[in-house]
């Protein structure tokens, strides 16, 4: 018996040859593209996927440096720290189109060992140059603080804070929170007066009194009694401060028809209180062009909840054409001693002040003059 095979169709030595030939190729195609694909090459680089944001710039710690140079230690013990002044023109910050100007003045505080007596040096000063606005004024700074290892100001005519790059020359403003009027939803610049540090937290405030007709005293609205609280990545909330403003004012005996203007706040780590040095006081109605003259020496302290408020007042008589628009507490005294700064507004002439003083109100400097022509408004210890 025969055993049959089936025919084979195709496995000849030809047919062999041409599969091997055609394996070998279709091998050394995938070689060539994986060799493209993995070995760099500056003819070819594949592109790189950008990282929308750093998922940890939402965490990362906040930074207390503070000041940020060195205090120095003369040979008699005497202490020297750097401060620096930002100045709010007003209506004459225009230089020209689409520019506007302020001052930079660099100082320097220099207070005796015992914590005694006190002086203040005036240093270089230069101009800040800024082209943001709005309704045509801008560059009308009311205050400095150190925020996350960071000098901010911000203008009360846009709402907008700056990070500060403080020298001289060339001064430099960089816009980091717009911040709106009132709770936040109004299309107008909040009228920032006061900035505070608590908690790593930014405090924003403006005026503390309603927001009145200048002449009549009539209220027309609220939006100068919310506070601005600032997280050190930006983020902002619109606090109702109309209870705490009341608090103050009942303490003093003002209500119901005076008022306090506050532009200088902080908060003491060390008292846990907040202090408030008010620029005006007044058991009269609001009369723009009375107030002029209603400036005071009080210093009110009050706890974190604005249930116990107390105040002191300065020795000395209050100059009525001045009051304070800004302080810090001196870096190394456990917050027992106050820098303030006051300004003068009246009948068109402004003028700057400091003076240096504890905060059980015995005086280590009487009021000087550190600018007849420029209003002050905002310091800190740089």
């Amino acid at each position: 018996m025969r055993i049959l095979f089936p025919k084979m169709f195709g496995c000849g030595e030809s047919s062999i040859k041409l599969n091997t030939k055609f394996t070998i190729l279709l091998a050394l195609f995938f070689i060539v593209v994986f060799l493209f694909l993995v070995i760099p090459s500056k003819h070819h680089k594949l592109p790189k996927l950008a990282m929308i944001y750093e998922p940890t710039d939402f965490a990362r710690p906040f930074n207390r440096t503070y000041p940020f140079t060195a205090r120095f230690i003369d040979e008699e013990g005497n202490i020297h720290m750097r401060l620096a002044l930002i100045s709010d023109p007003d209506t004459k910050s225009k230089l020209e189109e689409n520019t506007w100007v302020s001052k930079l003045q660099f100082a320097e505080l220099i207070l005796d060992s015992e914590w005694k007596t006190a002086n203040l040096l005036l240093k270089e000063k230069c101009d800040i140059r800024n082209q943001y606005a709005y309704k045509g004024r801008g560059s009308e700074f009311s205050e400095l603080i150190a925020f996350n290892g960071d000098l901010y100001t911000v203008d009360d005519r846009t709402g907008i804070i700056y990070r500060f790059i403080a020298k001289c020359p060339d001064p430099e403003l960089i816009p980091w929170v717009i911040l709106s009027d009132g709770p936040g939803n109004m299309n107008k610049g909040f009228k920032a007066e006061w900035l505070a540090v608590k908690d790593d937290v930014m405090f924003v405030g403006g005026m503390g009194k309603p927001f009145s007709d200048p002449m009549t005293g009539q209220v027309i609205n609220n939006d100068p009694m919310y506070v601005k609280a600032i997280s050190h990545t930006g983020q902002v909330q619109h606090l109702d401060w109309r209870q705490n403003y009341r608090n103050m004012l009942n303490s003093l005996s003002l209500a119901p028809s005076g008022y306090l203007l506050h532009e200088a706040a902080a908060w003491s780590q060390h008292h846990k209180q907040w202090f408030f040095l008010p620029r005006r006081e007044s058991s009269e109605m609001y009369n723009e062009v009375v107030d002029e003259e209603k400036g005071t020496n009080v210093v009110i302290r009050t706890s974190s909840t604005f249930s116990n408020v107390k105040y002191s007042r300065l020795p000395a008589a209050p100059i009525k054409k001045r009051g304070f628009s800004s302080f810090k507490f001196v870096p190394h005294t456990n917050d027992l001693i106050i820098i303030g700064i006051k300004t003068k507004e009246f009948k068109g002439e402004v003028a700057s002040y400091a003076t240096v003083f504890k905060t059980n109100m015995d005086l280590l400097m009487e009021e000087i003059e550190i600018s007849p022509t420029d209003k002050f408004e905002g310091v800190e210890f740089v």
